[in-house]
């Protein structure tokens, strides 16, 4: 019997722009955004997770994990 593969996919959405359309009367200030990005749920799984995570641990060594309680020390 031949064994059914269903590949599962999932996809990332960002949008980004310049909703306050009354602030310019310039038609150029006016912009939107879409991107998106299609992965292979075992890639999240095993590449891009792992990944994001020791990025996120390499940034947050080097960043305090409360950047304000430096400044309310000084209140």
């Amino acid at each position: 019997m031949e064994s059914l593969y269903i590949m599962k996919y999932r996809i990332y959405i960002d949008e980004v722009g310049n909703n306050d359309l009354g602030s310019s009367t310039n038609p150029n200030h006016r912009f939107l955004c879409l991107t998106g990005v299609v992965f292979e749920l075992d890639y999240v799984k095993n590449v891009l997770t792992p990944d994001l995570e020791c990025l996120k641990n390499s940034i947050s060594k080097a960043i305090p994990m409360n950047p304000l309680s430096s400044i309310a020390k000084k209140w």
